[in-house]
């Protein structure tokens, strides 16, 4: 059984009913304003309707009583209970609001009293507590309070550390906790292996725009993160590839050029609150990757202005922002050479495995990011080996192809009915060192396919193994407008004309007339038998908000004159008429 999420769903659910500990420890020494408030997580829950507040607000720097717990867990579950049953098993829940859910949890055998007569409903739970009951509603047996944390580890549904310390030393649940769980619960699955959104649509508790939506907020959507997130949209009928490194990049770039709901939505996909603390990631990690040597990592950012489309100009701090932590390039272009001059960047930053990302110039400003890999495997494939072969196609059709094999060892396990192999590349020249970037390609097989694959990841036990592989060498290109998968995700404002701020991009006075008209995405990879070789571009273009003018209709379909003249000096080159069709 695969509780994994789903456990932290209900984790979410908070307060688990257990018999309450008297001796818990409180979290007293810490003042509430150092304790991390899981904000974005609330966002998500509210939208579902499952985080209420008061007229004070969410506050999820509040204790979670018993009662609350339950509630709590019942909007995130689809739990249905019977109102005014009439039962009362615990005589100090009688005229209390939670009476119906706590004898429904109760009868299910989710939750003790503390004793055989008290339930003790405004009292709060502890973390262990918590933890235990929600492993139990989820189906999992001989839970206790001694083993609870520790299940609940290997299950992965304790991600955030502070949550953990809270677990671990079952100090008083916060609503902040809770919170936290219950959103990265909803991509968890339930005792009889089924997502649990998946569940929850198809019981009717929510449509599936309105679950897609809430969970895809943000890709702190807990553990599934933004490769997972961004994954779902795509289609599997064909090949693809798309790299997250670099869309989160350039999704940085926008988010440090804008301000108000356009601003928060990217934050909340990219999964931060601060987004300062993300530069300076990001800064790292393109200097991470400056600094490998066998291992080719590259990363470009540049920002492009089309003087022909506008007369702003990027704001100074913007500028200096890219250029500080992401290393990028400010240019101007104008209608004339834009194309030919951001194709010419992108042709060189990916090394020519990618020739360009626009063929039009309509657009006020372009944030492009590339990245660039390339990668000799740790142990090559044997060229004499490789031989055609048969591949099956999802469609049912069947393909001939050059197959690679080899037999050796190598990181390999089985999760979820998956099948995963890690193929590792080469560190340093001598393939001794376990030092430095550590990059390897998982290949990963299933039913269909493989969903949330990353958090598959993270969770399956991969051991060495012998293996006998047998893999395709390919090569393909991949292309798309990813403007509707990060819609759909959440990045919703900087695309609406009558939302959009990119006010932090520009200077001058017409900064809030912008917006993001598109984003396009593409990738090439080859694999061979000795190595990979990958590419991305991302382009974030802008343009503005108002509708563009009624054109003015030229049909020249009466006699015309016309004339081809050297613009540079006023010289005719040519002059003529074009009266009749044929001649």
């Amino acid at each position: 059984m695969h509780m994994k999420k789903y456990m932290v769903l209900l984790l979410a659910c908070m307060l688990a009913l257990v018999p309450f500990n008297s001796g818990a420890q409180e979290r007293l020494d810490i003042l509430h304003e150092e304790i991390p408030m899981a904000n974005t997580e609330a966002t998500i829950l509210e939208q579902l309707g499952i985080l209420k507040g008061t007229d004070k607000g969410i506050e999820l720097e509040k204790n979670v009583t018993r009662a609350e717990a339950l509630a709590f867990i019942a909007r995130t579950v689809g739990i249905t209970f019977e109102e005014g049953s009439g039962q009362c098993t615990f005589s100090d829940i009688e005229n209390h609001w939670a009476k119906d859910i706590i004898e429904a949890f109760y009868r299910a055998g989710y939750i003790q009293g503390i004793s055989e007569t008290e339930f003790a409903p405004d009292r709060t739970v502890t973390g262990k507590e918590f933890v235990k009951i929600l492993l139990s509603a989820l189906g999992a047996e001989n839970v206790t309070l001694d083993n609870a944390y520790d299940l609940a580890k290997k299950l992965e549904i304790l991600n955030d550390n502070f949550t953990k310390s809270t677990v671990h030393n079952n100090y008083s649940l916060l609503r902040s906790d809770a919170v936290r769980l219950c959103a990265g619960a909803l991509l968890g699955e339930t005792a009889d292996g089924k997502l649990l959104k998946q569940k929850l649509v198809e019981e009717g508790v929510y449509t599936q725009m309105e679950i897609d939506s809430a969970l895809t907020l943000s890709s702190v959507v807990t553990d599934r993160g933004f490769a997972d997130a961004f994954n779902s949209y795509l289609e599997a009928d064909g090949n693809y590839m798309f790299s997250p490194l670099s869309i989160k990049m350039a999704l940085a770039m926008v988010a440090n050029g804008s301000d108000g709901e356009s601003k928060a939505e990217i934050m909340r996909v990219l999964g931060t609150e601060n987004l300062t603390e993300y530069n300076n990631e990001m800064m790292a990690l393109i200097e991470q990757y400056e600094a490998s040597d066998v291992l080719t990592i590259n990363t470009a950012n540049s920002i492009w202005l089309n003087s022909s489309t506008s007369e702003e100009v990027f704001a100074e701090e913007f500028q200096n922002i890219i250029k500080a932590f992401y290393k990028g390039e400010a240019q101007t272009v104008n209608n004339e050479d834009a194309v030919q001059r951001i194709n010419a960047w992108v042709n060189e930053k990916t090394k020519g495995k990618i020739t360009g990302i626009i063929d039009k110039p309509e657009f006020v400003a372009a944030l492009i990011n590339a990245v660039y890999f390339k990668g000799s495997w740790q142990v090559e494939f044997d060229e004499d080996v490789t031989g055609p072969g048969t591949f099956y196609e999802r469609g049912g059709k069947e393909a001939t192809t050059d197959f690679m094999s080899r037999t050796g060892y190598m990181p390999y396990g089985e999760h979820n009915g998956v099948k995963i192999v890690e193929l590792k590349y080469r560190r340093d020249d001598n393939n001794e060192s376990n030092t430095g970037t550590d990059v390897g390609m998982y290949i990963l097989m299933g039913e269909g396919k493989v969903e949330n694959p990353v958090a598959l990841l993270n969770q399956a036990e991969l051991s060495s193994t012998r293996v006998s592989l047998t893999m395709p060498k390919f090569k393909f290109e991949f292309s798309k407008s990813i403007k509707e998968p990060l819609q759909a995700m959440g990045v919703q404002s900087v695309f609406e004309g009558t939302k959009a701020d990119l006010s932090h991009m520009f200077e001058g006075t017409m900064t809030k007339e912008y917006l993001l008209t598109d984003a396009l995405h593409k990738t090439y990879i080859e694999v061979n038998e000795r190595e990979t070789e990958a590419a991305a571009v991302t382009g974030m273009f802008a343009g503005m908000t108002a509708m563009p003018a009624e054109p003015i209709e030229f049909r020249a379909d009466h006699p015309f004159t016309f004339v081809i003249r050297d613009n540079t000096n006023g010289e005719v080159l040519f002059m003529g008429e074009y009266a009749v069709v044929s001649q």
